[in-house]
């Protein structure tokens, strides 16, 4: 299986993300995450979970079997 985490977990600390990256791996399931490599501030007064709390690098996610760039997002592939 595979689980999409697209432009999600950077509304999440660093540590709640890899937690929730930990815990899919180690079911045996692949992940492709998006998310943005440029901090923008988001956030709305109706909806408080708009807001970014974190910006991700490759340095905080577990060794990428492949990965990619693009301008504005870090796209990754990561399996168990």
């Amino acid at each position: 299986d595979s689980v999409l985490i697209i432009d999600v977990i950077e509304h999440m600390s660093i540590v709640e993300g890899q937690k929730l990256i930990n815990q899919i791996l180690s079911q045996g399931n692949s992940i492709i995450i998006s998310t943005p490599k440029i901090w923008e501030d988001q956030e709305d007064e109706k909806n408080p979970h708009e807001k970014h709390v974190s910006l991700w690098d490759w340095t905080m996610f577990p060794e990428p079997a492949l990965d990619s760039s693009t301008i504005d997002y870090l796209i990754f592939l990561l399996r168990p």
